[in-house]
Formats: structure tokens, C-alpha cells, sequence
């Protein structure tokens, strides 16, 4: 069995460590290169593998989303939210075992707030298609897929998935809570409130506003219960004054008809750090001579790592018209994403080595085990020693190659999720957005007479 094994191991190293150019794909989008990103992107190496498709889905619906294609995007995004949902449903019976194999080549599923904004960023396509009123053009196999322009009940489709989206969401988050007892793992998303009771409002019904009114309630209850943990949350004076005012803009004539909505930055990346442990005594009956041999090795292996991240910067805006200011004002963070990530990878660090270092003691007494069964202690040829740290050796090439640390994460997201809502007349805008008091990105937009205005920014 051991030697069948092993040979698992060597076959699959070929086919693990997939998106080997994963940060290069992430710098490129960052620095506008989205040329350099899709040639990467298209590359078989670009998480192409079956465990790794709904990270490559992820990445691909941030990609087409940053770049203003919200058609192609939300094509990923729901692909994404399908894989995911069924990589839940099969998780127990037919997702392949990291506690044999290496968690690199184990399905990847998602960390639970990935599997959040998936729903968040289906909601907010929804809307821009509802908005924007067009499916873009793009090239699928070599072939030009024209334009397609949205009629009224179309775009309203749209709207109303977007709503729809939310109430999905909601369903989603409760279903965390019921799936742990563990308060400290996350099940409540500040944007499934805040982003979720926009949409209510804007919806137009008075059910909706009433949904709305409760989702600022409960986002105020957040922010002082499963949020306060993280620190951009420490103080919450800016969030509570934002959510009071939207919450008083509900039943206002003259609402808030413009949202700005922030993408600030990238996610924190992780990288592999270097761990090692001692190679125990493996007892033997008759080869206790051999098995000495390897006793107190010392055994190195990968882990992921991630840095702490600082608090976000404050932002602020400035909105022109004709050069001159109309508003300006602070945006409000809602969505600390690289503290979220954060969180989750310091609490459940220690247990995740403990798991990996056991799994990799099995793995290697299972190598001293197979190196020393032609062990012969009444042999004194000098030669059997090497022959056996030269099978211990090619057993241990499998095992190096497939228990790489699993760097695999949704790189696109944002570092953090900034909101604010504005009142604004008909016409033509420049939006300018201050990180720190340095102006750092200028966008045009346009509102028109009676539409619910979303500007989203992206700022790197």
C-alpha cells in the first residue's frame, strides 16, 4: 500500500501548483496592464486545474468587473457562486483528501468571507448592468459577440436580481451561523447591510424601505458586536453618523441620488514561510539499526504566511462641476477585507501547522518505513546505508513537491470597502478621491434626472 502511495504522490506532483503567475496577474491589473493580465489569465498554468476553478472564476469576475465589462464579469461571478455551492453540497464525500495528498492539490472552496463577496459582487454587476443598460461587446473563441442593448424590462431584470442577490446573501450568512459554534468565525458581512439596504431603497417599494430600515439597524448592531474586533472598528463615529443618515434619507423626498462606492487597494497576499520539525523515532521491529538513521532529521516545509495590515487610510472626496466644488466630504469604510483575512488567518493558524506538521510525520515515517524494509542488520556492507538514504530520498521527492504551501487566494478583492451617498442634480461630474490629502484618482460621471446613481471607483 505504502509504495502505491508514494507513487499517487509522484504522479500528482506534475499536476499541483497551478497559478505560479497568480502575483504577476494581480500587479498587472494594479498597474493597468490588463493586456499582460489576460495573456496570463489565458495560460493552461492560470488555476485551469478542477480544484482550483472557482478561485480562477473569482479572479476572472474581479478582472472583467474592474475593467467595466460587468456582462463578462457577472458571467464569472455566477459561475463562481455554482461552484461553490457545489463544492459545499460534495464536500464531505467527493472532494480530494488534504490529510493524504497536500492541501495545494485539495479542492479550494473558499474561505467564508470569499464565498460572501461573491454575493456581494453579483449583486453589485447586477446593478451596473441595470445602470449601464448594454451588455458590452467581447471576442469568446475567436468570434466578436456585438453589443446587446437593454430594453426597460431588461434592465429592470437586472435590478431585481440585484435585490435578489441580497436576499440569497442573507440566506447564505445565516447558514454560516448555523453551520459553526464558533462565534468568532465570520458570519456577519457589513456590506450584506449596507450595500444590501441600498439596493432595498432604491428598489422603490415600501416593503423595501422597511428592509432597508432593518439592515441599518442590524449593520449599527455589527459594528459594535462581530466588527469591533477588527481594528479600523475601534472607533466607529464615521460609520455610525453614515448609517443614521441613510437611514434618515429613507421616507426624505429629495434622497441621496448618487452612491459612491470605493475599492480601495488589493487584498493581503499571502506568501510561503518556512517551518520545520524533528523527525520522531520510528520503532521497527528488526530494523531499529536502520531506523536510527533518520531519527532527529530535521524535516522543512511550507506554510502560508500573512503580514498584519496596517488600518486603511482615510479617504475623502471632492465633486466638481464646471471646476467648481458642488460636495465633498469623507467616505466611510464598511468592509475592512485585509483585517477580515487577517483575523481568520492568525485564529486558525496554529491548528492548520499542528494538522500540517502531523499529516507530514505520517508521511515521512511512512518513507523511513518503506527506505528500511530491505534493511538487513546483518549486513556490514558499507553500501546498504546509502542505498537506504537514497530510497528514503526519491520517497521524499513526492512529498516535498505536493506539500508546497497552498498560496491560492482571491487576489482582486480590495484591501477595504469605502461608501458614501450624495445628493446631486442632473449633470455632468468629476469625482475627485483624496487618500491621506493627495489627490489620487479622478473620474467623470454623469447623473440623469430620476436614476439612482452607483459611481464605483477603484483606487490601487
Amino acid at each position: 500500500m505504502r509504495y502505491i502511495l508514494f507513487s499517487l504522490i509522484l504522479f500528482l506532483t506534475a499536476c499541483g501548483h497551478t497559478g505560479l503567475k497568480h502575483d504577476n496577474f494581480i500587479s498587472s491589473v494594479k498597474k493597468g496592464d490588463y493586456q499582460t493580465a489576460e495573456q496570463i489569465a489565458s495560460d493552461d498554468d492560470f488555476y485551469q486545474d478542477e480544484p482550483s476553478l472557482l478561485l480562477r472564476a473569482m479572479e476572472l469576475g474581479s478582472f472583467h468587473f474592474i475593467k467595466g465589462e460587468f456582462y463578462q464579469a457577472l458571467q464569472q461571478f455566477d459561475k463562481a457562486k455554482q461552484i461553490s455551492d457545489d463544492l459545499y453540497t460534495t464536500r464531505v464525500s467527493k472532494k480530494v483528501s488534504s490529510n493524504v495528498l497536500g492541501d495545494g492539490l485539495d479542492n479550494y472552496d473558499g474561505k467564508r468571507f470569499e464565498r460572501s463577496l461573491i454575493r456581494f459582487y453579483q449583486s453589485l454587476t447586477n446593478y451596473m448592468l441595470y445602470q449601464q443598460g448594454f451588455y458590452e461587446s467581447f471576442v469568446e473563441n475567436e468570434k466578436t459577440i456585438p453589443q446587446v442593448d437593454l430594453d426597460e424590462s431588461q434592465k429592470r431584470k437586472h435590478l431585481s436580481a440585484a435585490r435578489a442577490n441580497i436576499k440569497e446573501w442573507d440566506a447564505f450568512l445565516k447558514s454560516l451561523r448555523y453551520d459553526t459554534t464558533d462565534k468568532a468565525e465570520f458570519s456577519f458581512d457589513m456590506l450584506a447591510k449596507t450595500w444590501g439596504a441600498k439596493v432595498h431603497k432604491n428598489y422603490g417599494t415600501s416593503t423595501d424601505d422597511q428592509i432597508a430600515r432593518i439592515l441599518y439597524f442590524d449593520a449599527l448592531k455589527i459594528s459594535q458586536g462581530p466588527y469591533a474586533k477588527y481594528p479600523s472598528f475601534s472607533s466607529t463615529e464615521k460609520f455610525v453618523d453614515y448609517v443614521k443618515k441613510e437611514q434618515s434619507n429613507i421616507r426624505d423626498e429629495q434622497q441621496y441620488n448618487v452612491h459612491l462606492l470605493l475599492n480601495s487597494g488589493t487584498i493581503a497576499e499571502k506568501t510561503a514561510g518556512k517551518y520545520d520539525f524533528r523527525l520522531p523515532f520510528v520503532g521497527m521491529s528488526g530494523k531499529a539499526g536502520c531506523a536510527r538513521i533518520f531519527q532527529g532529521q530535521n524535516i522543512a516545509y511550507e506554510f502560508p504566511e500573512m503580514k498584519q495590515p496596517k488600518t486603511p487610510d482615510p479617504y475623502k472626496y471632492e465633486i466638481k462641476k464646471e471646476n467648481r466644488i458642488v460636495s465633498k466630504g469623507d467616505f466611510v469604510l464598511t468592509e475592512p477585507l485585509s483585517e477580515i483575512a487577517y483575523e481568520e488567518y492568525d485564529r486558525t493558524k496554529a491548528g492548520l501547522i499542528a494538522k500540517k506538521t502531523a499529516r507530514l510525520i505520517s508521511k515521512y515515517t511512512a518513507a523511513v518505513v518503506s527506505a528500511c524494509s530491505a534493511y538487513n542488520s546483518g549486513n556490514q556492507d558499507p553500501w546498504q546505508e546509502l542505498a537506504i538514504w537514497a530510497a528514503f530520498k526519491v520517497a521524499t521527492i513526492g512529498i516535498e513537491k505536493t506539500e508546497y504551501a497552498d498560496l491560492r487566494y482571491w487576489g482582486l478583492l480590495p484591501n477595504a470597502i469605502y461608501q458614501q451617498s450624495v445628493r446631486l442634480p442632473k449633470g455632468k461630474y468629476t469625482l475627485e478621491v483624496y487618500q491621506n490629502e493627495n489627490l489620487v484618482k479622478t473620474m467623470p460621471f454623469e447623473v440623469q434626472r430620476g436614476k439612482k446613481q452607483v459611481v464605483v471607483v477603484h483606487h490601487f
